[in-house]
């Protein structure tokens, strides 16, 4: 009888209590939640795939890449080789932006040289027997 007594007073008393409203702040999804939130509360830093953590505790991109979100990603005109971001064929790295070698004209991911000129390595000249005067070559 005693048994009975407490197992019915231990059902009752688990089902008023489960039956309490519970008081949730908003916001409180893992969605909402961020990795910067975490480190504000004193948690571990994690970063997303392709960033690292600086020394202030901030998830960065690695040198050359641009954040775009939560991901990492090449500036506009740049390709990613490896972990690091490179202009495409003849093209070179000025700043952020990819240009031909001075004296040549882009032409898509290609470098060439003004009509009438040569190309020898990365400079652009006249033919033996004209001479460069301005952007053109004259004989």
């Amino acid at each position: 009888m005693l048994l009975k007594h407490l197992f019915l007073g231990f059902l009752l008393g688990a089902m008023s209590i489960a039956a309490l409203p519970q008081l949730e702040p908003e916001d409180v999804d893992l969605e909402v939640r961020d990795d910067e939130d975490l480190v504000a509360r004193g948690g571990p830093k994690f970063c997303p795939p392709g960033q690292h953590s600086d020394k202030h505790g901030h998830c960065v991109c690695p040198d050359g890449q641009i954040k775009d979100g939560k991901f990492c990603k090449c500036p506009d005109g740049q390709i990613k080789v490896g972990k690091s971001c490179k202009c495409p064929g003849e093209l070179i790295k000025k700043g952020d932006d990819c240009v031909c070698p001075d004296g040549q004209i882009k032409k898509g991911k290609f470098c060439k040289c003004p009509h009438g000129q040569i190309k020898e390595g990365n400079h652009c000249k006249c033919p033996d027997y004209e001479i460069k005067k301005g952007d053109h070559c004259v004989c």
